[in-house]
């Protein structure tokens, strides 16, 4: 079991990570799964998409497609 000292570290790591790849400091963030994909096309202007996969100590799925 993680410490909580491990897990800010990593959510700080986290963050940082995805900060470096948006030039605004966002209000708003929307992670959207699967089936979900479409809905990204109806957002306009500062729109940005890492790939799930990319960011550090998020969860990979194990399920095809996802």
């Amino acid at each position: 079991m993680l410490k909580m000292q491990d897990i800010l570290l990593r959510a700080t790591e986290t963050a940082k990570y995805i900060l470096e790849r948006i030039a605004v400091k966002p209000k708003l963030g929307i992670i959207l799964g699967s089936g979900l994909g479409n809905c990204a096309e109806e957002i306009r202007d500062a729109r940005v998409e890492i790939p799930y996969e990319e960011i550090p100590y998020f969860p990979k799925s194990h399920v095809a497609g996802h």
